[in-house]
């Protein structure tokens, strides 16, 4: 990795299902290489995210899959974590 350049990297955006800034920090991350999956409430991401990025409406009330969202049992946290909206941290 060099710069703005994440490929091979994979990016979690927490909370950025409603196209706002959590969104375009997804986006960015996206254009310059990275593999990004968001997270939020919502059903689905915003329309002009849909088929974008893996998306994941998480239980936040179950730790296990939380921490294996966080973990990369999902396959994502290798590389930076957004949280926006609120976001959290598990240690």
């Amino acid at each position: 990795m060099n710069g703005d350049d994440f490929s091979g990297q994979h990016v979690l955006g927490i909370g950025a299902s409603r196209a706002g800034i959590g969104a375009a920090i997804a986006r960015a991350f996206k254009s310059a290489g990275a593999e990004v999956a968001i997270t939020g409430e919502e059903v689905a991401p915003a329309p002009k995210d849909q088929g974008q990025f893996a998306y994941h409406k998480p239980d936040v009330t179950d730790l296990a899959a939380m921490r294996g969202l966080a973990g990369g049992k999902a396959g994502f946290i290798t590389g930076a974590c957004i949280p926006v909206d609120g976001g959290y941290s598990i240690a």
